[in-house]
């Protein structure tokens, strides 16, 4: 067989093996097993965009970390691949215990134009088959990285509120049916916290719209600092949030819900109302429930602003307002 069509042969494997790949991870995981598995490697590391996937994960992972943190720096200044011998590379000398690591290092960055997106490491005992046609195989590796990670960064940024950077309505719409269907069959509650910040408009009017825009920033930032572990924010629209809490009971949401309450009303010349539901049991779906946190809302506004309002939804035909309890 030429070396062409073997090459071809390679290229066309592993693109059959990768292309099906639905995200970075993947593609970097899939990318990592099939270099190994064709060249007859024993470790390899891949780094793109902040993630990055090991084959063959070791008691030794902190010495190849070392010897990596200072190729990547060699790399990066010159952006052309290195061959090491990990025994006796000069900028190894300080590195201990290098003896019970293979004898050879491969590194390459993934060069898409003249910017570094990643690097491969890949580590030999001795020289490996088919090794020439690496270049290639990492020009298909690279594209398909740069590719996806493109592609998920659009995908991040639809759903994300740009002023706020909060997740935005279409990110809800995309994952509340599997979150409540996920609590559904573990038998756990969903409290939803729906706020509005009172006399917006007219803030808005009187101070202008950057002013208002700064509100909407601060309040935002709270929110994430308050909920963060404990449930997922959104923008909902205008000077709408709301506030997914999978698996929080009636009394842990409302205590959540008053400590953000206060909390902005600590920080800011404005206050918000807030409508609370918590579903315990029931079938309910997304629209219903959001429904019932708009009328506890609704209520808090009637009540005079700045107060919270909870409904816990027993089932459909039971739902009870616990301001009359």
């Amino acid at each position: 067989m030429s070396e062409e069509l073997k090459k071809y042969k390679l290229l066309l494997s592993f693109l059959q093996e990768v292309l099906p790949a639905q995200n970075q991870n993947k593609v970097m995981y899939q990318t990592v097993n099939f270099i190994v598995r064709k060249f007859k490697l024993n470790n390899a590391l891949l780094v793109a965009e902040n993630s990055e996937y090991r084959y063959h994960n070791s008691k030794l992972d902190l010495i190849y970390e070392q010897i990596e943190d200072i190729v990547k720096k060699q790399i990066r200044n010159s952006k052309t691949a290195m061959m090491i011998n990990l025994r006796t590379d000069f900028l190894l000398k300080d590195i201990k215990d290098k003896d019970k690591l293979p004898e050879k290092s491969l590194a390459y960055p993934l060069l898409f134009g003249n910017e570094i997106i990643g690097y491969l490491f890949l580590y030999l005992e001795e020289e490996s088959p088919n090794k020439e046609f690496l270049p290639e195989l990492l020009t298909e590796v690279t594209r398909l990285i740069k590719q996806v990670t493109d592609y998920e960064k659009v995908k991040e940024t639809s759903v994300i509120d740009s002023l706020t950077q909060l997740y935005n309505r279409e990110h809800l719409k995309q994952n509340f049916e599997k979150i409540l269907s996920k609590l559904k069959g573990e038998k756990k509650p969903m409290s939803l916290l729906l706020f509005d910040i009172d006399d917006f408009k007219k803030y808005n009017d009187t101070k202008g719209h950057p002013e208002g825009d700064k509100v909407l920033q601060k309040i935002a930032e709270l929110t994430k600092e308050i909920v963060q572990g404990k449930g997922i924010a959104y923008r909902y629209g205008g000077e709408e949030f709301l506030i997914l809490m999978p698996g929080l009971d009636s009394n842990t949401s409302k205590e959540l819900a008053e400590e953000l309450r206060n909390k902005i009303q600590e920080n800011n010349s404005l206050t918000v109302s807030v409508g609370l539901v918590t579903n315990l049991h029931s079938n309910i779906n997304r629209i219903k429930l959001i429904k019932e946190a708009v009328k506890a809302l609704y209520q808090a506004k009637e009540k005079g602003k700045n107060r919270t309002v909870q409904y816990v939804i027993v089932n459909d035909n039971l739902i009870i307002d616990t301001d009359k309890v």
